[in-house]
């Protein structure tokens, strides 16, 4: 599920946490049990962390990114989990999590314009459906236009 062509230009393309986090403020809460999709080695666990927000599990399916994460957030943000795993695969219980997060994944997939990307993210999206909490939001950060 990985498209390494996306992620070829700067990842702070989504804006830094300052220009959007007032608008995440508003759907977390500090109490939330967060996972983030795809974290990528711009993640907003840190930002959300130094708001905050304690309990984030971060995912990525590049071993290297979850190691980078790891690394520099092991001193400053020792309650950061960070785990390897595929967005259409969690490997986490159902309602484990009262709030998912998406950073660009969702614009990954689509990027790769064949009939297999609609597959890939309904999967990714039956697996969001089954370890969000009832009523969780599920915050899709895109620069799609709806």
């Amino acid at each position: 599920m990985y498209n390494s062509d996306f992620f070829k230009f700067n990842y702070h393309i989504y804006g830094e946490f300052h220009k959007f986090g007032n608008v995440l403020m508003k759907y977390l809460k500090r109490s939330d049990e967060i996972l983030q999709i795809v974290c990528g080695s711009y993640c907003l666990a840190d930002s959300l962390y130094d708001n905050g927000f304690k309990n984030i599990v971060s995912m990525d399916i590049v071993r290297s990114v979850i190691r980078k994460q790891i690394y520099h957030n092991r001193k400053r943000r020792p309650e950061l989990t960070f785990n390897s795993g595929d967005a259409t695969k969690l490997e986490y219980a159902d309602e484990s999590f009262s709030a998912v997060l998406d950073k660009g994944t969702l614009d990954a997939i689509m990027s790769w314009k064949t009939g297999k990307c609609l597959d890939i993210a309904n999967a990714m999206f039956a697996e969001v459906d089954r370890v969000l909490k009832t009523n969780g939001p599920y915050i899709i950060l895109s620069l799609w236009a709806l």
